[in-house]
């Protein structure tokens, strides 16, 4: 008699690493151990670093975006999965983190655009304070080329939601349909010197904006549910992840049954939000060792610096937050100097001589 066994491939989710072993059981599951970074899991096929399947993280999300309060998102995940109702905390981190995922892999995949752009603004609030939220959308397609949330209603906010479309489409506009807020000739002017400005009339005139202005009215039904965004980064997080619920997965009858990003060719690599959990990448983090110098290229002091993704690939990041620590610190130069994994790997680019004589001095 002839016997099969199968061979199971496991994965860190914290690194990828792998090189598991087993680490005990836990409620009668096996539990798994990652040699390279210590991570304890188990093999339930959650989403890493969760203890909810893709299915309902993503569930979650797509309750938040369709008007549901975190609550009332708890009590349907516990109903409709017959599983442990999770926090409204729990249900805020999903939002959060998967919201910014899809959003980052969507700056990859621009729209192609009829040529015939429509753009508003209109108040939110923003804890407790009056902010403005300026959008852009394609008439023809209705995808939402941008959303920007600012505390002016000047000229400067109007150049940089002109600059977000920009970058979200593939070639420039034709003409730009705007109320006559004056803000808009200027910003026009500099982002799409080639562009018609078209400047409504009002709602009831011939002339008019009254795409953008539907549009406004679906976020402000939205945000009737809402009890208020707290700062301005948790806002334009917000705007960012209606925006892309609004392209990718809401179907329109006057597209024919079509989402704004199908019409728009966009090759978008989700169809709902469950595909955003699914294929988010492991929280994979590496630390790149840096030691900032003065003037007279004397040392000053050592900081460790977390990026996402493998430290060699991450190099811009690390020197992003290097000139941010840079700025605070008054300190006018920095070098990088080794990566991580720290504990394990002190190649360096190019070792300062300061570190060379305090890992002598360790026995490294």
């Amino acid at each position: 008699m002839a016997e099969y066994t199968q061979k199971v491939s496991l994965r860190c989710p914290a690194c990828g690493n792998e090189h598991v072993i087993k680490k005990g059981k836990q409620s009668g599951k096996q539990r798994y151990q990652c040699k390279a970074c210590s991570k304890k899991f188990n093999a339930s096929g959650n989403t890493p670093g969760r203890r909810f399947p893709p299915e309902v993280t993503g569930a979650a999300v797509r309750m938040f975006y369709a008007g549901m309060s975190y609550k009332r998102i708890a009590e349907h995940i516990e109903d409709l999965y017959d599983v442990k109702e999770p926090s409204k905390a729990t249900i805020y981190e999903w939002v959060r983190d998967y919201t910014r995922e899809a959003v980052d892999e969507m700056a990859d995949h621009p729209a192609h655009t009829s040529g015939h752009w429509v753009a508003d603004e209109m108040v939110v609030w923003v804890g407790g304070e009056k902010y403005w939220n300026w959008n852009i959308m394609d008439s023809e397609t209705r995808y939402v080329l941008a959303s920007h949330l600012s505390k002016r209603r000047d000229t400067r906010a109007a150049t940089a939601v002109m600059r977000k479309a920009k970058a979200a489409s593939e070639e420039p506009p034709k003409s730009i349909k705007t109320d006559k807020w004056r803000a808009y000739d200027k910003a026009i002017a500099k982002v799409f010197p080639d562009a018609k400005h078209i400047k409504s009339e009002g709602l009831t005139a011939e002339l008019n904006n009254n795409q953008s202005e539907r549009l406004q009215g679906t976020f402000r039904q939205r945000t009737k549910t809402l009890r208020g965004l707290d700062t301005q980064a948790s806002g334009q997080l917000y705007l960012d992840g209606w925006t892309l619920d609004y392209n990718l997965f809401r179907k329109h009858h006057s597209l024919r049954n079509r989402t704004p990003a199908q019409a728009a060719r966009v090759d978008a690599p989700y169809s709902e939000w469950e595909d955003v959990v699914e294929h988010a990448a492991p929280h994979k983090r590496a630390t790149m060792e840096v030691v900032l110098l003065d003037d007279k290229h004397e040392y000053l002091k050592k900081m460790d610096v977390s990026v996402k993704g493998d430290a060699l690939d991450a190099l811009p990041e690390v020197e992003r937050k290097v000139a941010k620590s840079k700025r605070k610190a008054r300190t006018p130069q920095a070098k990088v100097v080794s990566h991580a994994p720290k504990a394990k790997t002190r190649a360096a680019f190019k070792p300062h001589p300061y570190l060379r004589r305090s890992e002598a001095r360790r026995g490294r």
